[in-house]
């Protein structure tokens, strides 16, 4: 695997460790990464299974360990959407780094009769919802048990 992609890769999953104890962080690297890479049923099994001891090496964990990441969990989802959104979607939607997708969305529309003006009017009335959403979540932070002190439910 290129070295450049694993780095990259663990430094985005690493915007999302501060929602999770370090033991839980670790088991979170492992959960998505076998999830990106798994080519069957993403289930927990089969997520161990194509991370293995191969990938892990002495950091490999019991596959139980796996499964109470979701029953017991001490993260929160919300924490996580937070962080999520704040560290990874704000930047790709400010730095127009969607644009690539957008362009062929409204070259397939127009392709199946859709006037351009329409998908357009369309396109720029959904960016605008999502700005604003953006904005007012960033802004009020969505409220969990865990983060800055300002956004923490009392």
């Amino acid at each position: 695997m290129d070295a450049t992609l694993v780095t990259g890769w663990t430094a985005l999953c690493q915007l999302l460790a501060p929602a999770f104890t370090q033991p839980t962080s670790v088991t979170f690297l492992h959960i998505v990464t076998g999830w990106v890479l798994c080519r069957s049923k993403p289930t927990v099994t089969s997520l161990v299974c194509t991370i293995g001891r191969s990938l892990l090496g002495h950091v490999a964990k019991h596959w139980t360990a796996y499964e109470r990441f979701f029953y017991r969990a001490v993260w929160l989802l919300p924490e996580v959407s937070r962080l999520l959104l704040v560290n990874v979607v704000a930047p790709l939607i400010r730095e127009q780094a969607v644009q690539p997708v957008i362009d062929q969305y409204v070259k397939d529309m127009t392709g199946r009769g859709f006037p351009e003006k329409e998908v357009k009017g369309y396109l720029d009335y959904v960016k605008a919802r999502t700005d604003y959403w953006l904005k007012k979540q960033i802004e009020s932070g969505i409220k969990s048990a865990t983060g800055p002190a300002e956004v923490r439910i009392k």
